[in-house]
């Protein structure tokens, strides 16, 4: 996956929706929107994207799309297109719970 600043769109299977930040580099994944932070680690082959990340509460009120959880740990996995992704995934701990994220690359990082 190409290193960048990417603007992230997710939807539940619960039809709650959001946006945030992420950035991409070497391997790693640092975002965050008004309430959560995300950081982990993805992996790419060819087309396919396989990502764990780690989504914590850092303030305002504890709303996430996937409900009212303090901090919880998504596996994912997609796929790449140019400057694009879309991956799919959920919790171990909550199966029955699942997330979309799409992302667009909207800036290179600086150097």
């Amino acid at each position: 996956m190409i290193s960048g600043i990417y603007l992230v769109s997710f939807v539940a299977n619960n039809n709650t929706f959001g946006e945030g930040i992420v950035v991409v580099k070497d391997g790693s994944v640092n975002g965050a929107d008004a309430t959560y932070l995300y950081r982990g680690h993805l992996d790419y082959y060819g087309d396919g994207i396989k990502a764990s990340v780690e989504v914590k509460h850092y303030r305002g009120p504890i709303n996430s799309v996937l409900g009212p959880i303090k901090q919880f740990n998504l596996s994912l996995s997609g796929k790449l297109s140019g400057n694009n992704f879309q991956v799919s995934g959920g919790m171990a701990t909550m199966p029955s719970v699942s997330i979309t994220i799409t992302g667009s690359k909207i800036a290179d990082l600086a150097e």
